[in-house]
């Protein structure tokens, strides 16, 4: 059960992450061709993909197109849109992936499925499904003043892959709960990773992404970054979230694929 409710609360988060990391960006380039396809513009996919990003607010253009003088004169202000298919003979699979400047993959999507046999018809509604990935994220163009690293997965073939890529190494080590002492699990010793006593008091203390939480020594515990969700916030570098159950406050996290579940006492 605990480990139902961490999945679901970081997906919830890594999509906060995916969101503020997009909203760096307004500028979106869509391919006149996918390379999965026979010709361009095939099944009007590229033409979809275009609307789709429009009604999301961003600003696109085909790559065949000349730059419109609201287009950004920087190019890493700028993303351009890849669908890849994983399709089967039976379900077609489409995978959204949008890459920056340097080539690097920022956000991936998860897999959109459709079961219809003709092959416009499902070619759209894969791509539909997938592009509710992005739309889950309500992007609004706030600039370049977010520095939040992205916490996506690049090439992952369905969210439950996402999760299990970033999450789930239990096979690593025994699944376990911490019922109050400072966890020290082999490699993750190594890593210099302490978790608090049950009962120990940590002070919260603003910063421009969120909050960090000390101890007495003062010495920095957790960086914890805000998510789309109230009371829910991402643990930074680490596979983990802080979130309120009640009255109270949890960490949840995976250390080398050991699960741990402590009560925190926070002063705000």
């Amino acid at each position: 059960m605990k480990r139902s409710v961490f999945l679901l609360f970081f997906v919830v988060a890594m999509g906060a992450v995916n969101a503020q990391q997009l909203n760096q960006y307004r500028d979106v380039v869509v391919p006149w061709e996918y390379s999965f396809l026979k010709s361009a513009n095939q099944y009007q996919l590229n033409e979809l993909t275009k609307f789709l990003f429009d009604q999301e607010g961003f600003n696109t253009r085909y790559d065949h197109e000349e730059k419109s003088a609201s287009w950004s004169k920087d190019p890493c202000e700028v993303l351009t849109v890849n669908v890849a298919s994983s399709s089967t003979m039976f379900t077609t699979k489409l995978t959204i992936t949008l890459k920056d400047c340097h080539n690097k993959v920022v956000f991936t999507s998860a897999v959109g499925k459709s079961k219809l046999k003709e092959y416009k018809k499902g070619h759209q509604e894969a791509l539909r499904k997938a592009f509710a990935s992005i739309k889950a994220l309500n992007y609004t163009y706030e600039g370049k003043a977010s520095n939040v690293q992205m916490t996506a997965v690049e090439d992952a073939t369905d969210l439950d892959d996402a999760v299990e890529m970033i999450i789930v190494e239990e096979t690593d080590g025994a699944k376990v709960q911490n019922e109050g002492t400072k966890v020290d699990l082999s490699e993750a010793a190594n890593e210099g990773f302490v978790i608090p006593k049950t009962g120990e008091l940590l002070y919260a203390q603003p910063t421009k992404l969120g909050f960090q939480l000390i101890d007495r020594s003062p010495k920095v515990v957790f960086v914890l970054l805000e998510s789309a969700k109230k009371d829910l916030f991402i643990l930074e570098n680490s596979k983990g979230v802080v979130y309120k159950q009640g009255e109270k406050w949890f960490v949840d996290l995976y250390v080398r694929g050991v699960f741990s579940h402590v009560e925190l006492t926070i002063k705000w």
